[in-house]
């Protein structure tokens, strides 16, 4: 298989950006998930937080104006300035660096949120471990890992093939498959 190894760096171009992370409805969506997270989590203003991937800075920004001590990073350029657009005017810091290199955020948070489905995707399984360990290097001593993952039961049950979004600019159609006999 010819795997490009910092494919995450240019999967999202400025369409799928508005039509999906940066879109009105993933930052309607965004509040809920960060009120679940500020309270299950007892997030406060001490709380140090790494947001990674933190693509166009949706929860970012969010848990940044509940007073928590935030750090964005992406691998991918376009979605770190559509972060620091919305993030304008925000306590918080924004860094560009790839999942698998964290070292210089080594011991510092409290909470390390890994969000959107965003890992698993590596080429191996040894990779995804590596990039496992780096998230925990980057907890302090009884930090939490957050990793939003699907569930496979919801995702069977609720798979579709076929969905039309649409918006006042576009009419967005997705075909999906998927392969039983795959991992």
């Amino acid at each position: 298989m010819n795997f490009k190894e910092d494919w995450q760096s240019s999967l999202y171009d400025q369409y799928l950006i508005d039509s999906s992370i940066n879109s009105k409805i993933f930052h309607q969506m965004a509040k809920g998930e960060v009120k679940f997270l500020c309270e299950t989590l007892k997030i406060t203003s001490h709380t140090k937080i790494l947001d990674i991937p933190c693509g166009t800075g949706r929860h970012t920004r969010l848990l940044a104006r509940k007073g928590a001590q935030v750090t964005g990073v992406d691998l991918n350029p376009k979605c770190l300035e559509l972060a620091a657009q919305n993030c304008r005017g925000l306590k918080l810091h924004l860094g560009q660096s790839n999942m698998s290199d964290l070292g210089k955020y080594y011991d510092q948070f409290d909470i390390v949120l890994n969000l959107f489905t965003s890992f698993g995707y590596f080429s191996t399984e040894l990779k995804n471990k590596k990039i496992l360990l780096e998230f925990i290097k980057c907890l302090r001593p009884g930090g939490l890992l957050v990793i939003h993952f699907i569930c496979q039961f919801w995702f069977l049950k609720n798979f579709s093939k076929n969905s039309v979004i649409e918006d006042e600019y576009r009419v967005q159609k997705e075909t999906r498959f998927f392969d039983h006999n795959t991992k």
